[in-house]
């Protein structure tokens, strides 16, 4: 398994705007190389929407920092940004597998 990959791993936090208001902002937590499979790529038209999803798995080698890693964070890598969807160790303590997803596409003008 090669890790050529550059992925970031962005934490949330809770922070409060000039209205007081709860806003959830993301902070990067820390730099590691991954292996970036896609797994999967969906089409979907939905109320006039035009999107798609794509879903990719990147393994990370395990340390303290990315056993942290859960569904609330996103992750970044090769300029995009992605919503972590599962994450789950693989063997004992030697790689942590993260399947994240992408959403692309724009609104269909008229």
């Amino acid at each position: 398994m090669r890790l050529d990959t550059l992925l970031s791993l962005l934490k949330p936090i809770c922070t409060a705007n000039a209205y007081n208001e709860r806003v959830v902002s993301y902070v990067e937590a820390g730099d590691h190389w991954a292996a970036m499979r896609d797994t999967r790529s969906v089409e979907t038209l939905k109320a006039a929407e035009i999107g798609q999803t794509l879903t990719t798995r990147f393994t990370v080698r395990w340390s303290p920092e990315t056993a942290l890693v859960d569904g609330t964070w996103h992750v970044r890598a090769e300029g995009n940004v992605y919503d972590v969807v599962a994450v789950r160790n693989v063997g004992r303590r030697q790689y942590v597998e993260i399947d994240a997803a992408v959403k692309q596409g724009s609104p269909v003008a008229c």
